[in-house]
């Protein structure tokens, strides 16, 4: 145990002179490597990142092509002093910056509104042509954003699910009232069905009621 005290005070007093630990430890004056069997080389810094910009200071892990002499680095981990960390980034913009596809089996979005407030009995639903209108000059839906602005500033996954989610329950809506409208043609097609054969009822009774008189005639007439 001593032994390794000694070690560690040796290690820690190197300051900015290089230093080399065995033949897999390596440290440059601010930063360890960790050289594996295949030379591949892990370096972690403190304070700053390789090449010591304000923006990238922190602390990092990275992964050097060559483990004797890390020149060209690849950042896997990094935290900034501000508490933002970045994986695949040295300059994270967020709580969690990721450069690169992310896998999971499930993402969970809180502290977003959510989009009930269209069923609400205030709420104004536009019309269909209203939308046709607006899609036509600005081609693209209402309240939702465009392109450029997806390119410019990303999505907020919470936001536009909710966004999302009221287009769904405006178009619920739009067909309940289509629905309706079908419903109330129907009724009043039947309607018109039910007088028009009431009308036509009685010009049928006297249709047959004459023929029958004339029929009579004819037979008394050939008698």
């Amino acid at each position: 145990m001593p032994r390794r005290e000694a070690a560690s005070t040796r290690i820690m007093s190197a300051g900015a002179r290089s230093r080399t630990f065995g033949s897999n430890l390596f440290y440059n004056g601010s930063s360890w490597n960790l050289r594996n069997t295949g030379n591949d080389g892990w370096l972690t810094t403190m304070n700053n990142s390789p090449g010591g910009t304000s923006a990238s200071a922190g602390w990092g892990i990275y992964h050097a092509a060559s483990g004797t002499n890390p020149t060209t680095l690849s950042s896997v981990f990094f935290v900034q002093p501000g508490g933002n960390i970045g994986i695949g980034t040295t300059n994270p913009q967020y709580m969690l910056s990721v450069k690169g596809t992310i896998g999971a089996q499930e993402v969970i979005v809180t502290n977003t509104g959510w989009s009930d407030y269209v069923f609400k009995p205030d709420y104004r639903l536009r019309p269909l042509s209203e939308v046709a209108g607006f899609i036509k000059e600005n081609h693209h839906l209402p309240d939702i954003l465009t392109e450029a602005e997806v390119q410019e500033k990303g999505i907020g996954l919470g936001e536009m699910q909710a966004k999302l989610l009221a287009k769904v329950e405006e178009l619920t809506l739009h067909m309940i009232q289509a629905d309706e409208r079908n419903n109330r043609l129907e009724r009043q097609n039947q309607q018109l069905q039910q007088r028009i054969a009431k009308l036509e009822a009685p010009a049928a009774t006297d249709g047959s009621a004459r023929a029958d008189a004339a029929g009579v005639h004819f037979q008394a007439w050939k008698w």
